[in-house]
């Protein structure tokens, strides 16, 4: 361990498997998320080629353990976007911190150590670039992180999203009654006209992935593969490695699949984590061909209901939307914090001349949305991509407002 000039810090960093196991009895008294989970951790460095070694950070305070960040080194693209499009990308070494991977409970001066160790293994050229995924802005660490930086090396467009959760209350009659009666309205007329559509056809199964993970990724394709997200390229696919990620959560005793079928067909599925006493929300899906009847919605609030309702019995407390936002989040959250994606880069030649291509570029983007917002197109070009129409047929379409 290093010691940090009279505060009675220090900081020891790990860079070798062998030596996480050191440190698991500190780990599994901090974590609270399944990214931040020691065997999860570990099983991630074991699978995946891209991945280097740990960098795993902890720091003491008078030799008692205050805060871990569970980083890694890996070769990852780093691309440079406008929209959906990849202008060029190059394979870069990336000290990353996944989500959830900030433990312990780091204060302000603990919080500047970390971003300082960061930034001089940068330095030493251990990687190229740190990025941190979705860390809570209202953190010391994200204050130690924004204040690090150098105007030359500073991340000018960090990516902030809303994250909301909801705290399950006792019976689905106060589930609804916190919600604002335009929604409450709305959610109830869609459950009903959901259930006058298709009547006895409607079944919802809770799936645990210890039994039933084979069913799982069948039903969960057959779904996933007729959504806009994978003609995309992106959301959940299970002949990837999201498929290993799915497997491990099962063999964890984490994996929770809600799946809706009609006639014995699936049709909307909700892919989760239960760990502690929260249910992680990983994916959602729907088939497209039911996209009228809001049949994600209704899986949604059925499933809601269930656990509201089973108050007594139930192992789930809260409900993690997980990352990204969206209208049915701010609708049914209770709590909400802002998360941002941010890059940390060295203070040297190759590192500020990263910082300001990527400046660049995510200008242009910036500009590019404002821009095409302004003319009403933003929206309906998301919907081409979503309905997989061509750029012929945007120009057709008649004024729509999304």
């Amino acid at each position: 361990m290093l010691p940090i000039g009279q505060t009675g810090l220090a900081v020891r960093v790990i860079r070798e498997i062998a030596d996480v196991e050191s440190v698991r009895s500190v780990w599994m008294s901090w974590q609270r998320h399944p990214n931040s989970d020691i065997d999860f951790y570990l099983k991630v460095l074991a699978k995946r080629t891209e991945f280097i070694r740990p960098h795993v950070v902890l720091v003491y305070r008078d030799g008692t353990p205050e805060a871990l960040l569970l980083g890694r080194i890996e070769k990852r693209p780093f691309e440079f976007r406008i929209g959906y499009k990849t202008v060029f990308s190059c394979r870069l070494s990336c000290l990353a911190i996944g989500y959830g991977g900030v433990l312990g409970s780091p204060s302000n001066e603990s919080s500047l150590l970390v971003a300082r160790e960061l930034l001089d293994a940068l330095s030493r050229h251990e990687a190229r670039v740190a990025f941190f995924n979705h860390l809570r802005t209202d953190s010391s660490m994200y204050s130690a992180l924004v204040g690090i930086s150098g105007r030359l090396t500073r991340d000018y467009f960090p990516s902030l999203q809303t994250h909301r959760c909801l705290v399950l209350p006792r019976g689905s009659g106060n589930l609804y009654a916190a919600i604002s009666p335009k929604s409450r309205h709305n959610l109830r007329r869609t459950v009903k006209k959901f259930t006058e559509a298709f009547g006895a056809q409607i079944g919802i199964e809770c799936l645990d992935g210890r039994t039933h993970l084979s069913r799982i990724l069948r039903d969960v394709e057959f779904i996933a593969k007729q959504t806009y997200q994978r003609r995309l390229g992106l959301g959940l696919s299970t002949a990837t490695a999201m498929s290993d990620q799915l497997r491990f959560l099962a063999q964890a005793g984490w994996l929770r699949t809600y799946i809706l079928y009609l006639d014995g067909t699936p049709c909307a599925f909700w892919v989760g984590s239960v760990y502690r006493d929260t249910f992680h929300s990983e994916s959602m899906g729907y088939d497209p061909a039911y996209s009228k009847h809001s049949p994600g919605m209704y899986l949604t609030m059925k499933v809601l209901e269930s656990l509201c309702d089973r108050y007594e019995t139930r192992e789930i407390n809260d409900i993690d939307f997980g990352l990204g936002d969206a209208q049915y989040k701010a609708v049914l959250g209770t709590n909400q914090w802002l998360d941002a994606s941010a890059y940390l880069f060295a203070s040297t030649l190759p590192g500020i001349g990263l910082c300001l291509l990527r400046t660049l570029f995510m200008a242009g983007d910036r500009a590019a949305r404002y821009l095409l917002s302004q003319v009403n197109l933003l929206r309906r070009i998301k919907k081409a991509w979503r309905g997989g129409m061509g750029l012929r047929q945007l120009a057709s379409t008649p004024g729509d407002d999304g």
